[in-house]
């Protein structure tokens, strides 16, 4: 007989913001599309080669590799230890590999812009910036409150994913990728081999 766990989602995790704001004001539908202009911001940024300073709960900074002669830029996320410290969580794969370009801040007014296309009314800086703040907030909270069970938060590139108060993301294998070579060449194994 298996005991069924509790989950938080990144809608749950919205709804819980909407309820019980500390600094933001805006409806669900406004802070999902809000943290879908943030999270499609920052895969613009890593197509760029940079990393992003994630308010305070960590970096994505994005690293070099070489296998051969390909060369990847992979983002990594690195938990920030202040955040830890503040919601006693812990890294579950601490990183050793050290950022291979500049991280930068949230764009804070292009993402405003960009949650205003979505929304089609205008979503001021201030109402961006309280949300973003708002949602981590309530991430570091959330993955703290082992009661909640596993935490996903699905982000455009990704997922964060917490249990036991250990945290981790997971990035989606992107075409020009080290991970998408890798997937690529373990299903081209994994292909049965044509016979003439």
């Amino acid at each position: 007989h298996r005991t069924s766990r509790t989950m938080l989602n990144l809608q749950q995790l919205l709804e819980r913001v909407f309820q019980q704001p500390n600094r933001s004001s805006c409806d669900k539908a406004v802070l999902g599309r809000i943290w879908e202009a943030f999270t499609t911001w920052c895969q613009e940024q890593f197509d760029a080669k940079l990393g992003v300073k994630m308010l305070g709960m960590g970096e994505f900074c994005m690293r070099h590799d070489v296998i051969g002669s390909l060369e990847f830029w992979n983002p990594m996320f690195v938990l920030a230890e202040a955040f830890a410290r503040a919601h006693g969580l812990h890294d579950r794969r601490p990183k050793t590999q050290t950022s291979a370009s500049e991280s930068v801040e949230v764009d804070m007014a292009k993402i405003a812009q960009m949650t205003t296309e979505l929304v089609g009314e205008v979503v001021i800086r201030d109402v961006v910036e309280a949300a973003l703040l708002d949602i981590v907030d309530r991430i570091g909270a959330s993955c703290a409150d082992e009661a909640l069970g596993v935490v996903t938060i699905d982000f455009v590139f990704g997922k964060l994913i917490c249990e036991n108060k250990s945290l981790e993301f997971h990035f989606h294998a992107k075409p020009g990728t080290a991970g998408a070579a890798a997937a690529s060449s373990a299903a081209d194994a994994a292909a049965p081999t044509p016979t003439p």
